[in-house]
């Protein structure tokens, strides 16, 4: 492809530069007549010099498109239609404005008379588009508008997708949250995130290695089950958090985690976080003290003639004077309940 577009250039510029040469002799006729019996050496000139610009001309064309396609890649889809709205809009007003300077006579300027619509055309065309691309995407124009009639948000501009972190894939529980349908919206992972599973699947540690394989096992079985989107975008300058955190942001969009830092960091930036935790201790039962309990204790606490028993949910229970009921099952009575960063803990002695 790239042949191919340096041969069009070479021929385009080539025949450019031959016309060029040609204008050139035709002008320079007027003053000097001897030039007329040269014009083939002028086009042959101008071919000249078409041939010697096609290579710098190629490499600049090439990495226009590239800062392009770059700059294009990193606008969500949100962004790329508000962009176009903008670029519409600013045509529109640039139309309007040269429709008006139409009337005023600039030709009847001195020397560059002539010139000047020309030039303000494109520097009108230029400024608008950029403003109305401006205003529609940095400064979220729509959504402002909609806010001044009184909505809260557009649809338009809200975005469904719930990106899982690596944290809240190796947990597994996602899998059965999608299923019943708690987790709304397209489900999300990023490239990078599936590079770091990767890496942590191949790791020397086995228990790690362990991990990373059943976090890409579950992967396969979200992917056939409920449907998940690849993100392929990447922020090569920052930490995975960091990336993660841009990606929601950008993407307007929540961010699914297990990871307790991440999660704090996320919402002092202003970014939406579900986090699975703060959900399985919202649906545990409370419970109070002066409550009755079944449990069963399973093995010795760490103070004298204590045992510890656990809920269905994990809670740990320290049974006072219950060391020699490990195995058993029997009647608690709550005492107290201690709330630390790991949860809930329920002190507890056995019934009569």
């Amino acid at each position: 492809m790239e042949k191919v577009l340096k041969f069009v250039f070479y021929v385009l510029l080539a025949i450019f530069g031959g016309f060029v040469g040609l204008k050139t002799a035709y002008s320079l006729a007027y003053i000097n007549p001897i030039i007329s019996e040269n014009i083939r050496a002028f086009v042959g000139i101008g071919i000249l010099l078409g041939f010697i610009l096609a290579p710098t001309c190629v490499k600049l064309f090439l990495l226009f498109v590239d800062y392009v396609v770059k700059f294009l890649s990193k606008l969500t889809l949100q962004e790329l239609v508000l962009s176009s709205i903008g670029l519409i809009f600013g045509l529109i007003i640039a139309l309007l404005i040269n429709f008006v300077l139409r009337f005023i006579p600039f030709e009847e300027i001195p020397i560059f008379g002539k010139y000047i619509y020309s030039f303000l055309t494109v520097v009108i065309a230029i400024f608008w588009c950029y403003l109305g691309v401006l205003l529609t995407t940095k400064f979220s124009f729509i959504q402002g508008f909609s806010q001044l009639f009184g909505a809260k948000e557009t649809s338009f501009l809200a975005s469904n997708y719930k990106i899982l972190d690596t944290s809240a894939i190796i947990d597994g529980r996602i899998l059965d949250l999608c299923k019943t349908g708690f987790i709304e919206g397209i489900l999300a992972v990023p490239e990078f995130v599936l590079d770091e599973l990767q890496k942590i699947a191949d790791s020397e540690d086995i228990l790690r290695r362990t991990k990373g394989r059943r976090a890409l096992e579950l992967l396969n079985r979200i992917k056939k089950e409920v449907g998940f989107e690849v993100i392929k975008k990447n922020y090569p300058d920052y930490e995975v958090d960091a990336k993660l955190i841009n990606l929601t942001e950008e993407l307007k969009g929540a961010l699914v985690t297990l990871d307790y830092n991440l999660a704090k960091i996320a919402q002092i930036q202003g970014v939406k976080v579900l986090s699975i935790n703060d959900l399985a201790l919202s649906l545990k039962p409370i419970i109070l003290p002066g409550e009755d309990l079944t449990v069963k204790p399973v093995k010795e606490g760490k103070e004298h003639n204590q045992a510890v028993a656990y809920l269905e949910d994990g809670t740990m229970i320290v049974v006072e004077g219950g060391k020699k009921h490990i195995g058993e099952n029997i009647t608690a009575e709550v005492t107290s309940i201690i709330q630390t960063t790991a949860g809930k803990m329920i002190f507890a002695k056995p019934k009569g």
